[in-house]
């Protein structure tokens, strides 16, 4: 699994349950999660990321199952840049 948890800008950089930064090649589902004040979240174990907020973010987009976004990494790919509707 990959993550990353955005600034108040936006921008956030991806790294692995395990710690590493980058993404591998592939296509990637994008899920997101709404901000939780001052909370840290420790990825590498099951059911430890944020809790859905649909005030925030849409409740389709908090599940992989239901996620539309996706994203393509490539081998050359440079800064990643997704757009959320």
């Amino acid at each position: 699994m990959l993550y990353g948890i955005s600034d108040d800008e936006g921008a956030f950089e991806i790294q692995t349950s395990a710690g590493d930064k980058g993404a591998p090649a592939g296509l990637y589902k994008v899920v997101l999660a709404p901000p939780a004040s001052g909370a840290t979240f420790d990825y590498a174990k099951p059911g430890k990321g944020p809790k859905a907020n649909t005030d925030l973010v849409p409740k389709n987009l908090q599940s992989a199952s239901t996620t539309e976004l996706s994203y393509e990494v490539k081998s050359s790919s440079g800064p990643l840049d997704i757009k959320v509707p």
